[in-house]
């Protein structure tokens, strides 16, 4: 049972009863309070049935409120670890069950993107309904909702899955998009001459990837890789 756990008013009953009942009998036993009773009366024992009885009581009723919550509390952390688990597994087999050109994995989200960049032109005219864009998009969502439940999940397994979740960004998602040719900009269209019009990943996918990008906190480091490269 941690005392993080406790909020200050809980904390502060908690102390007082507890201070109540030990004190409260030893005080009375000293005369130091004016009494009915003489010197035949058992002042501890009046005091301690007498009076600490319904000291015990509230006492007992907060012990078992604190209980039933912290109860609610772990059985809701519990839940959220599994959804956690859930989410994360489910980005894993995403990107494992990602293929292109007889590529799978990590491997097949490299090439595409290494490809894509290399040819601006190759999807031309499909970006919004290729289903690899689609696809890695769905996988950026995923990423996004894990970071997102995390944050406001208070699972004891949520830095571990979160760890996982950025581990899984950095080297299997993001390498071929860390590029500082790709990255130049953060992702902004590339001007082509030949054509006098700009290419590249739809600007819904982009805003999201950036937003994973700041919410992992690699925003800056990756900039300075870019500029040191340049």
């Amino acid at each position: 049972m941690n005392l993080k756990n406790f909020s200050k008013l809980e904390l502060t009953i908690f102390v007082v009863l507890a201070f109540c009942i030990i004190c409260t009998p030893a005080l009375l036993s000293l005369h130091f309070l004016p009494s009915p009773f003489d010197e035949s009366s058992s002042w501890l024992g009046s005091a301690v049935g007498g009076i600490t009885a319904p000291i015990v009581g509230i006492f007992s009723t907060v012990l078992l409120y604190i209980t039933i919550k912290l109860q609610i509390q772990n059985t809701r952390a519990t839940a959220n670890g599994k959804t956690l688990e859930l989410y994360y597994n489910s980005l894993k087999s995403a990107i494992d069950s990602f293929s292109y050109e007889n590529q799978n994995g990590s491997n097949a989200i490299y090439l595409f993107f290494s490809e894509f960049y290399c040819d601006l032109h190759k999807f031309d005219g499909e970006m919004e309904s290729n289903n690899h864009i689609t696809e890695l998009k769905s996988i950026l969502e995923i990423f996004k909702m894990i970071i997102d439940t995390a944050n406001n999940s208070d699972s004891n397994e949520k830095e571990a899955i979160l760890n996982l979740t950025k581990h899984q960004f950095l080297y299997r998602y993001f390498p071929r998009l860390n590029m500082p040719e790709i990255r130049h900009d953060n992702f902004a269209p590339i001007y082509c001459s030949h054509c006098n019009a700009t290419h590249g990943l739809p600007p819904d996918f982009v805003t999201l990837l950036c937003e994973i990008l700041k919410q992992f906190g690699l925003e800056n480091s990756a900039q300075k890789t870019e500029q040191s490269a340049s």
